[in-house]
């Protein structure tokens, strides 16, 4: 339900489709009630089935600091819509439980995985320690959907060469082995010995989808064509491209690139009045940058 409110904030500030924002009004008040019921009870409830992050955190004692992390973005966010839909009172809860949660710093003593350290990041909870363990990360330790949110925060902490660098050893992995569509998992463990995805698998090979999988989706259970691990395509034009929505609806973007070693970067960005083309050089250590924008879209710097 946290992703859900996350979601719905990039999906109105993309669109600016405030009819059916509000529409979602009497559903996103129950869940900030919801939320404040859950922080008052410190997350401990009887009737709360566990608290997932996902399946690589599952059952880890640092679990509970990401679903905190979680529940603080996306506060974040349930105030500024309940804003916009002139809930004012209910807005304004959402702030203090924001700001409580925010200030809430998760514990340096507490060992956590790459994936909770990077929603800590994200949410502005985190430690020293948890600053560290992400920027520690490698491809090795990542995971196709949470490693979004691992490239966001190194982004974040201006790192994104770094992100880059995973993104060509881990995704790059994927399409070494034939892939043209996201896959809902992979570990680079199992492309040691794998046969390509559109080749035959010969004797002595292994089947990249038949022989591997966790958790839920072992083998041919595994997803070749998952949205959620599709990362990478936002991550490289909000971070690298740099395109940051300030208005709903996509009405003024700011652009500000950081190509990280890049020579060049070329974006088509979809907007409700047509696509917005970002060019990207770089030419003696400067970025030189030409957006074609349709009418109805300002672009600022």
């Amino acid at each position: 339900t946290f992703w859900w409110v996350i979601i719905h904030y990039d999906l109105y500030m993309h669109w600016g489709d405030i009819e059916y924002l509000s529409e979602q009004r009497d559903y996103m008040i129950d869940v900030a009630n919801k939320m404040f019921h859950i922080i008052d009870a410190d997350f401990k409830l009887d009737n709360i089935d566990g608290l997932f992050v996902d399946w690589s955190s599952r059952g880890q004692d640092c679990e509970i600091e990401g679903v905190k992390s979680i529940a603080c973005i996306a506060l974040k966010y349930l105030k500024q819509m309940l804003e916009i839909m002139d809930e004012v009172e209910c807005s304004a809860k959402c702030k203090v439980y924001y700001d409580f949660l925010k200030n809430k710093k998760v514990d340096d003593e507490l060992e956590l995985n790459n994936r909770i350290a990077a929603l800590t990041v994200l949410a502005q909870r985190s430690s020293q320690k948890s600053v560290d363990k992400t920027l520690s990360t490698t491809e090795n330790e990542m995971s196709c959907f949470m490693g979004f949110y691992i490239l966001k925060a190194l982004s974040k902490m201006g790192n994104n060469s770094r992100a880059l660098h995973i993104i060509r050893n881990y995704w790059g992995a994927m399409l070494n082995l034939g892939a043209t569509t996201f896959w809902e998992e992979f570990n680079m463990k199992w492309a040691k010995n794998a046969a390509r995805i559109d080749e035959i698998v010969h004797d002595g090979k292994d089947d990249i989808h038949g022989d591997f999988g966790e958790h839920c989706y072992k083998q041919y259970r595994l997803s070749l064509c998952h949205g959620w691990a599709s990362g990478p395509t936002s991550f490289l034009s909000e971070n690298i491209a740099g395109i940051e929505i300030l208005e709903p609806g996509c009405k003024k973007i700011k652009i500000c690139p950081d190509l990280a070693g890049l020579e060049w970067v070329n974006i088509d960005f979809p907007t409700p009045y047509g696509i917005v083309r970002i060019e990207c050089r770089c030419v003696d250590d400067k970025t030189n940058t030409n957006v074609t924008a349709p009418d109805g879209v300002e672009i600022v710097y």
